[in-house]
């Protein structure tokens, strides 16, 4: 991994680029606890790489800090790896996007390998384990636990177009076949009783299931863009289908429920609980531009109809009392929608990515909301009653086109202004301003230049820290700052493509940034926020305050990320909500801003701190 490093000079910026970053002995970048070293990077040529047993004199026992992949996100230069036996723990994503890849060696003296540890490994065919090896296993390449009951991971890169896994697997692990875009087909035994999240997250080509009988759970994003995946059945024996299971998986046409099964059913391919009270997920992939929610449910999903660009209407009922999170999000083709008066609640981003949506009428307890259900003004009708549905004389749309009508129309009751008098009349005011000043300086508590250069040194102040770097492939820059005296609360950005905006012509399209505290203590250091789109994503539980993230930048001068049609004399249209922002309050001590790409993306990304006055 490429990293650069800025050295703010300030009295009170620092740089924490070696603590973050740890020592390095050759090739090897590696940090210490006690007298035992864990390897954190990699800067040699590649190849058949050996992780060394020992560097400057510690015994290297794991491989990964659980932050970042060793060799740095989308590395192709490396083609193998050798773990020594000193080695007895691998840590969460330590190979992570390592593309080039082939084969792994796997020692007797693991005992822990973490989750993900070769996500997007996409070349990787062999992953080889040592047969004295006591906690894992290994079969024609896939990873197993040591009794093959947990099958961990299989080789992305295989060429097999189908695999059966064996009987004696109880569970399939988290992302245990995550992005196996050769794979058509899998068979799963009975014995199976668990699959794990993203287990089948991104196999493009797979294109049906069969869940055994033995199955209980499906986890979260188990099957997410799957994208030839066309029909899943669900056998009596599911009780658990955590949210997002079948999420962007295109081409899913039908979700068939055993009629025995005591927790869920199906009706048409839309998949609802066992009293069918709560419509769980819409199959993305049906034809059908229109559906009617059944009069027996009370609850639409989380998600439940996202990215079905088919439909154009959907009608529901007045039975639906709430609506969850996203629930028509990416509907590209939804024209309009009426919310029942039956309806309380409405999930955050609910209509978010609606393009083709002109209207939603809303019963008027939702006046103050709708923005959150991502609706703008000139979409949202609302009505007074459910029973007449009579549209309010001030719907927005509607009230902005009779207030001008009004006002063109009478102007003289308006007690209206030319632009000519303003300008004059703010003329005017600035001189007697001027004068009230200098014939009265002493009233004004007036300060000379020097008081108030000199009040600002004491203050001590981080005002604005700012870099801009172009970030090139599987590139991170890390920038430093010191809170000194008390805590503060901070605005810290990461802008990409607002910058379009101010002329910059390649910039960052999806900068993600993570914040650390420094320690000194040998331990890795902390993570104080992980932040990616400054807004949130629709799908996450704590979605942030962005009204306040928006005040701050307010407050602190920084240009703002959303659109407005002037910013210091010029267009600023550019709607950047995939820049990173957090609105932040730390304690004193030594921190780092680590930015890179979340989409291996590359161009120039704006690093920015603020203090911003609590």
């Amino acid at each position: 991994m490429k990293v650069r490093a800025l050295l703010l000079l300030t009295v009170f910026i620092a740089s924490a680029h070696q603590i973050l970053l740890g020592a390095t002995s050759g090739d090897w970048t590696y940090s210490v606890s006690g007298s035992q070293a864990t390897i954190t990077g990699y800067s040699g040529a590649g190849g058949a790489v050996e992780i060394p047993a020992v560097v400057a004199g510690f015994s290297v026992v794991k491989v990964g800090d659980d932050s970042s992949p060793i060799f740095g996100a989308g590395n192709t230069t490396v083609t193998s790896v050798t773990i020594p036996d000193s080695v007895t723990s691998i840590g969460y994503y330590a190979f992570g996007s390592c593309t080039s890849l082939a084969s792994v060696t796997i020692p007797d003296s693991v005992t822990s390998i973490a989750d993900l540890a070769f996500r997007a490994c996409t070349s990787l065919t062999s992953i080889t384990v040592d047969a004295d090896n006591s906690n894992y296993s290994s079969v024609d390449g896939v990873l197993f636990n040591k009794l093959q009951t947990s099958l961990i991971q299989y080789s992305i890169g295989k060429s097999d177009d189908s695999y059966t896994i064996p009987d004696s697997v109880t569970s399939i692990r988290e992302s245990a076949f995550r992005s196996c875009t050769s794979l058509t087909s899998i068979t799963i035994p009975d014995s199976v009783t668990s699959i794990g999240e993203f287990a089948f997250n991104k196999c493009t080509s797979l294109t049906s299931i069969t869940i055994p009988d033995s199955v209980t759970s499906i986890g979260y994003y188990a099957f997410r863009f799957c994208t030839s995946l066309a029909s899943v059945t669900i056998p009596d024996s599911v009780t658990s289908i955590a949210d997002f299971a079948f999420r962007a998986c295109t081409s899913l046409t039908s979700i068939t429920v055993d009629a025995d099964n005591s927790n869920y059913s199906s009706v048409d391919g839309v998949l609802f609980n066992k009293l069918q009270t709560s419509l769980i997920q819409y199959s993305i992939g049906k034809s059908d531009d229109s559906y009617t929610i059944p009069d027996s449910v009370t609850s639409i999903g989380t998600r439940a109809f996202d990215s079905c660009t088919n439909l154009a209407s959907v009608t529901i009922p007045d039975s639906v009392t709430s609506i969850g999170n996203s629930a028509f999000s990416y509907c590209t083709n939804l024209a309009s929608v009426t919310i029942p008066d039956s309806v309380t609640s409405i999930g955050g981003y609910a209509f978010y990515g609606c393009a083709s949506l002109a209207s939603v009428m809303l019963p008027t307890r939702f006046i103050d909301d709708y923005s959150s259900f991502a609706l703008s003004s000139d979409q949202v009708l609302l009505y007074e009653s459910s029973v007449a549905r009579d549209l309010l004389s001030n719907n927005f749309a509607a009230g902005r086109t009779l207030g001008r009508a009004d006002v063109t129309d009478s102007p003289a009751s308006y007690d209206l202004y030319t632009a000519g008098d303003v300008s004059a009349a703010e003329a005017a005011s600035r001189t007697l301003g001027q004068q009230d000043v200098t014939a009265s300086p002493s009233v004004y508590d007036l300060h000379t230049s020097t008081e108030l250069a000199e009040a600002t040194a004491a203050a001590r102040t981080i005002v604005n820290v700012s870099a801009r770097v172009n970030i090139g492939a599987g590139e991170t820059v890390i920038q430093g700052f010191v809170v000194l005296g008390e805590s503060k609360q901070l605005l810290i950005r990461a802008v990409g493509p607002k910058l379009a905006d101010l002329g910059v012509p390649s910039p960052l399209p999806d900068p993600t940034m993570t914040i650390y505290r420094t320690r000194y203590d040998g331990q890795p250091n902390d993570v104080v926020a992980i932040i990616d789109d400054w807004k949130g994503h629709p799908e996450q539980a704590n979605v942030p305050d962005v009204a306040a993230i928006r005040a701050a930048m307010t407050t602190a001068g920084a240009f703002p990320l959303e659109p407005t049609e002037t910013f210091q004399g010029r267009p600023f249209m550019t709607d950047d909500t995939s820049s990173a922002a957090a609105l932040l309050t730390l304690d004193v001590g030594v921190y780092t801003v680590q930015v890179s790409s979340a989409d291996e993306g590359v161009g120039e990304v704006l690093v920015e701190v603020y203090e911003v006055a609590e």
